[in-house]
């Protein structure tokens, strides 16, 4: 069976300084048929001036030098760590290019990884999305893994007021995926430094691990629909979008 591991940088997770505190993370970031998000390095402001070109550097928000520095970080971390990849892809946009370039050097770019917040480049959502799934099913075709994705059963979204948590639960068993994706960063203090994360429990053959995810807006959990999850106490506004599909194992 071949593998890939692909590193896509965008504009909204999902490598940041709090995902290296995992002590997990160089376990899981070594593991193959992975697919790493990572969003673009500090770029101080939000957006992006009104009438900025993306084919022009000089309209755009750009990494500042302390961007600039992180960038090298992420590459450096990569490297110490000995996690290969077999490829880097990012967006058009030039903070998302040069965090590319000055973290791991060669990279390609795909406007399906584009944002399409701005009013000019929404028409493009269904496109970019679609063009997104093919992508994904692409490596997964490439890679020889004996799935094939199936369709969506069902979505849903959830908001949870400060105060409210999720009890540990599995969705429906079987032959389907569970996809969480968050939608806001969670407010956390020294007192509950774990506030609104999502935690599994995974199984192993003599121990039960458990896996801690900080909610940031755009990361998305993949998991087996048969998982065990849940979420620790919120202690502001936080919102989620769910997802689960089929896959048939070949």
């Amino acid at each position: 069976m071949k593998y890939f591991k692909i590193i896509l940088i965008f504009f909204l997770f999902l490598l940041n300084k709090t995902s290296f505190a995992n002590e997990n993370i160089v376990e899981i970031l070594k593991k193959e048929n992975n697919i790493i998000f990572i969003r673009h390095a500090i770029a101080p402001g939000n957006g992006d001036p009104q009438n900025f070109d993306i084919s022009n550097c000089s309209t755009q928000r750009n990494l500042s030098k302390e961007g600039e520095l992180q960038a090298l970080k992420i590459g450096k971390f990569f490297k110490e760590n000995d996690i290969n990849f077999t490829k880097v892809i990012s967006s058009e946009w030039c903070r998302c290019k040069d965090t590319a370039k000055i973290a791991f050097g060669n990279y390609e770019t795909k406007n399906f990884l584009n944002s399409f917040y701005d009013e000019r480049f929404s028409e493009n959502k269904d496109k970019q999305i679609l063009d997104f799934q093919k992508f994904i099913k692409n490596c997964i075709i490439e890679s020889e893994l004996p799935i094939t994705m199936g369709k969506c059963l069902k979505a849903w979204g959830l908001k949870y007021p400060p105060g409210s948590y999720s009890g540990m639960h599995c969705h429906q068993p079987g032959k389907q995926l569970t996809c969480v994706m968050f939608l806001d960063n969670e407010v956390v203090s020294e007192q509950y430094p774990l506030a609104g994360s999502l935690v599994t429990l995974q199984p192993f053959e003599h121990d039960i691990n458990h896996v801690r995810v900080k909610p940031t807006p755009g990361g998305v959990v993949i998991m087996d629909g048969r998982v065990f999850h849940g979420t620790y106490p919120t202690i502001s506004d936080r919102r989620v979008f769910v997802c689960d599909f089929s896959y048939e194992v070949n």
